[in-house]
């Protein structure tokens, strides 16, 4: 999980123009022998660079199964400036093994 993390910071010091801004507590739980991992984690940048950030985590399957993806666009009301943000859910499955 801590691995997860580190390979979305990494991809976003390769795009650049990208922040994490929330990166929640990562869920697991068993389901029919299988443990399953979710992590949530929210982006800010351009169209352009999400857009380039889901299709390298769609590619790489170290992060997990690309589940859900939500673009929202914000206002900040301080500063009158828009802006785009991502949240991302990522899953990974693992068997496990009962002794």
């Amino acid at each position: 999980t801590e691995a997860v993390f580190e390979e979305l910071v990494g991809l976003c010091k390769i795009i650049e123009h990208i922040q994490i801004i929330n990166f929640p507590d990562i869920h697991q739980i068993e389901i029919n022998g299988y443990k399953v991992t979710t992590i949530f984690a929210v982006f800010e940048g351009s169209f352009s660079d999400l857009l380039t950030l889901v299709y390298k985590l769609e590619r790489n399957k170290k992060t997990g199964r690309l589940v859900s993806i939500d673009f929202k666009k914000n206002k900040d009301i301080k500063k009158g400036k828009e802006f785009l943000s991502l949240t991302i859910l990522l899953q990974s499955y693992e068997l496990v093994t009962k002794q």
